[in-house]
């Protein structure tokens, strides 16, 4: 099992790369000339990836606060 310290540095590089893939989405959508506001598969696919983006980022802030607990109780200021 991964310590509880280590998933936080494991997990922060996921809501990075979900938005700037929901940027090449919505760039590549918009420049096709597709909007991605109304109920189309760009639409469809760019609201997952930023409600993934949204579900990584509250799992790395929840991480990232027992890591810096257990930074804490290991002596680190």
């Amino acid at each position: 099992m991964v310590p509880i310290q280590h998933i936080h540095p494991i997990l922060v590089h996921f809501p990075i790369v979900l938005i700037y893939t929901l940027a090449a989405i919505d760039l590549v959508a918009l420049a096709g000339g597709s909007a991605v506001t109304r109920k189309s598969g760009a639409g469809t696919i760019s609201t997952f990836v930023a409600l993934a983006a949204g579900v990584f980022a509250i799992g790395t802030w929840f991480f990232g606060g027992l890591a810096l607990d257990h930074a804490e109780a290991a002596g680190f200021s």
